[in-house]
Formats: C-alpha cells, sequence, structure tokens
C-alpha cells in the first residue's frame, strides 16, 4: 500500500482487527504518519514492513494494542509514538529512523521487548526504557555489505548466523515464520 497521506487510519475501532503481510510505504508528501491509530481497541499488528513518513505509526488513546514482528524504517521523525495508550511492542526492528520509539507515559506502555534497535538517532526517547532484552546497534553497517543480520534489505531475509535467530519472544506462540517473501 503506498500513500500521500496515510497508508492506514483507524479512528474509533473497536473491533478485534488484524493487520498483517502488508507493505505500507508513506510517500510523506503532507508530513503525516504513514499509519494513524486513535481512539481504538484490540488490534494485532504483525509481520508488515512500514516504511519512511513523518511518522511511522502514531497511536493516540488506545487500548490492547499489539504490535509485533514488523520492520519499521525510513521514518522522518518517530518510528513509533504512543501517546495516552496501551501498546504491547516485541520482535520488531526499528531502524534508520530519527527515532525509535517515542511515549508520553511509560506506565501505558506494556512491554517494549525483544526489539531491535539499529542506526537510528535516538532509540527511545520519552518516558520509556528500554530493558536488556531489546538489542541497540548504531554501527551502521546494517545497510552495507557487512550486514550482521540480513541477508538484503528488500525481504529480510535473516542471515543463517544472524544473531536474532532464536533471540525473539521465549513464547512460541508469539513468533511469526518467513513465507516466500512476504513480511
Amino acid at each position: 500500500i503506498t500513500a500521500n497521506i496515510y497508508t492506514m487510519k483507524m479512528d474509533g475501532v473497536s473491533d478485534t482487527i488484524q493487520v498483517y503481510r502488508n507493505r505500507l510505504l508513506s510517500l510523506n508528501v503532507t508530513q503525516e504518519e504513514n499509519i494513524l491509530v486513535k481512539n481504538a481497541t484490540d488490534i494485532v499488528f504483525r509481520n508488515n514492513i512500514v516504511a519512511n513518513g513523518d511518522n511511522g505509526l502514531s497511536f493516540a488513546t488506545v487500548g490492547n494494542i499489539i504490535f509485533h514482528n514488523n520492520i519499521v524504517t525510513g521514518v522522518d521523525n518517530f518510528a513509533m509514538s504512543v501517546a495516552n495508550g496501551t501498546v504491547s511492542i516485541f520482535n520488531n526492528v526499528f531502524y534508520k529512523c530519527q527515532v525509535g520509539i517515542y511515549t508520553d507515559n511509560a506506565g501505558l506502555v506494556n512491554t517494549i521487548k525483544y526489539n531491535l534497535f539499529v542506526d537510528n538517532i535516538l532509540n527511545i526517547t520519552g518516558a520509556a526504557v528500554l530493558d536488556g532484552t531489546n538489542t541497540q546497534d548504531g554501527n551502521g553497517y546494517v545497510w552495507g555489505i557487512n550486514d550482521p543480520y540480513f541477508v538484503d534489505i528488500k525481504d529480510y531475509v535473516l542471515r543463517d548466523t544472524s544473531p536474532l535467530i532464536d533471540a525473539g519472544h521465549p513464547d512460541e506462540t508469539q513468533r511469526d515464520i518467513y513465507i516466500s517473501g512476504n513480511p
């Protein structure tokens, strides 16, 4: 999905919705969020590639949002911002963004675990903190030839020797498998 403004906007959604296996590309014409979710509950984002945008994802006044196994890249400001909401964030890759995650209240973000933050100017800002389950890397080689994580950054296939293999959430139900070039 490619868009000039929002690739996806949800306002007032309270049904169980799953958003998965998408490539969401913002052309960033109006300096808006790539994905905007507000006044919403019970949404699962998994196995998506979110690229570009003024902000990658913006969650405002949300509850029970689960964001896992996604890649967010090339965002001008915040890869993800959470304002007044409950979001679980795990098994994601945030890279080449100004800021990985911003939240205004650490108590409202349930979990930020098992994520890779690489080549962002800041990995996290605001009230949230990263624990030891997250990997932070600022060496600048993910886009170069010596990338230790991915074979390429088009399909995001992990190298056989990638330190990300088996480094995700320990609960098997929270893991996904790679399927023929799909995110």
